[in-house]
């Protein structure tokens, strides 16, 4: 009886066998753990390592693209023209007359517009200067530069004086007038004289305009309504003045044609000092009867009219002989 309710009860736990297995099963599961914790860095590290890669092309691409959309904008911006700003006062003030629409620049480096003379307008320049490296002549406004002419053409034309009558005489004022530095409205205001008044006169000129000047000893004033001159039996008249001064150059006398290489004045001595009778314009040819040099070195020709012009100086040379 006793042996059969033994068969009944289950069979008794082997607790250190127990635990054997069950520490056998708990490596089993760290090892486990670990193989999927490596598994787990593994991927982690392929992606990371996908990423690295994907990022490092990206950047690549970007770079490529940023370099391109760079280069093509350097490429169209405009390059500036470099302005050598060296140029030579020439001391020749003048009034002018735009062939075209000009634009006022500050100053010759910069060259940045600041205004306009239209077309037709005449303006007075204190100076001129030339630019040797661009063979520019520029005149110089009271608020900044304008150019007058380059190497494709002339742009203003220069209200040249011709002489009218050269004999001095006497003015007479009939209503007050102004005297000017230069025979031009625009040029300084020196003084004024009032009616009745009477002042000595050098000469009679006429602008390109057809506008008539009496040149006085300390200025110029307009020959209007406003100044007469006064007529007087012992002066010359223009008539003999210009019989004598024909006598001086015999018709028969050879001469040397020359040809200007630049827009010329012509004075009425072989001195820059001397007065200012006309214009000789590019390519022009004029006969030259006398050759003589000043005091700096320069070398005068007399034109057949009795005038004079520069031939060359020092530094350039203005006129060329014409070969036969």
């Amino acid at each position: 009886m006793e042996d059969q309710k033994n068969k009944n009860l289950p069979p008794k736990i082997d607790a250190q066998k127990m635990e054997a297995q069950l520490q056998e099963e708990k490596k089993k599961e760290e090892a486990f753990n670990k193989k999927q914790k490596q598994k787990r860095w593994l991927l982690v590290g392929g992606i990371i390592g996908i990423m690295v890669v994907a990022v490092v092309c990206f950047g690549l691409f970007v770079s490529k693209v940023t370099y391109s959309v760079a280069e093509s904008i350097v490429n169209n911006i405009p390059e500036e023209e470099f302005h050598d700003s060296s140029y030579r006062l020439l001391n020749a003030p003048g009034e002018y007359i735009a062939n075209e629409q000009l634009s006022i620049v500050e100053d010759l480096e910069d060259q940045d517009k600041i205004g306009l003379i239209k077309k037709g307008e005449s303006f007075w320049c204190e100076d001129t200067a030339y630019v040797d490296s661009k063979e520019e002549l520029w005149g110089q406004l009271g608020i900044g530069w304008v150019l007058l002419r380059d190497q494709n053409g002339n742009y203003a034309t220069e209200n040249v004086l011709t002489s009218v009558d050269s004999t001095p005489g006497t003015a007479e004022i009939l209503k007050d007038i102004r005297v000017y530095s230069d025979p031009s409205t625009k040029s300084t205001i020196l003084k004024s004289l009032k009616k009745g008044d009477q002042v000595e006169i050098v000469s009679e000129k006429e602008d390109i305009n057809g506008v008539e000047w009496f040149e006085l000893e300390d200025g110029w004033i307009l020959k209007t309504d406003n100044a007469k001159r006064i007529e007087s039996s012992q002066e010359e008249t223009k008539e003999e003045k210009e019989s004598k001064e024909t006598d001086e150059i015999p018709e028969d006398e050879e001469g040397i044609r020359y040809k200007a290489k630049y827009d010329m004045k012509v004075r009425e001595e072989p001195s820059l000092e001397a007065e200012r009778t006309g214009t000789v314009k590019l390519d022009e040819v004029v006969e030259i009867v006398e050759i003589g040099e000043d005091e700096e070195g320069a070398t005068w020709g007399k034109i057949r009219d009795g005038d004079y012009v520069c031939l060359k100086d020092k530094d350039y040379t203005y006129f060329e002989e014409v070969s036969e």
